[in-house]
């Protein structure tokens, strides 16, 4: 994509550096090649992002974020920690739920059995 795009903005460069009888033959190959790059970075890039956000574990079929503005503590914790981090600092209601998680699993104080 760069040397195709380049050749379109910079034609007299690369004929002044390629042979004369190929400066025709390159440009005419980088007019035929440049949408076919263009289109296959475009498949590339629908298809990762298919995946990222509809397809893969733990996402499927699809957040739902997008529709209701609303994000699950689990998917805030795993893409956005910092701001989950936040979130315990400045909500109370958000707090007082991790104390009582750790609190349930027995984890709320380190105990040193030595």
């Amino acid at each position: 994509m760069i040397v195709s795009g380049s050749s379109f903005l910079f034609p007299e460069f690369y004929a002044s550096i390629l042979p004369t009888s190929m400066a025709s033959y390159f440009q005419e190959m980088m007019r035929l090649s440049h949408p076919h790059e263009a289109l296959l970075a475009l498949l590339v890039i629908a298809f990762w992002h298919w995946y990222n956000v509809h397809l893969a574990p733990g996402r499927f079929p699809m957040q739902w974020t997008f529709l209701t503005g609303k994000i699950t503590r689990e998917h805030q914790i795993e893409e956005h920690f910092l701001e989950y981090l936040r979130n315990l600092v400045e909500i109370p209601e958000e707090r007082a739920f991790m104390q009582d998680l750790l609190a349930a699993r027995e984890l709320d104080q380190l105990d040193s059995k030595e």
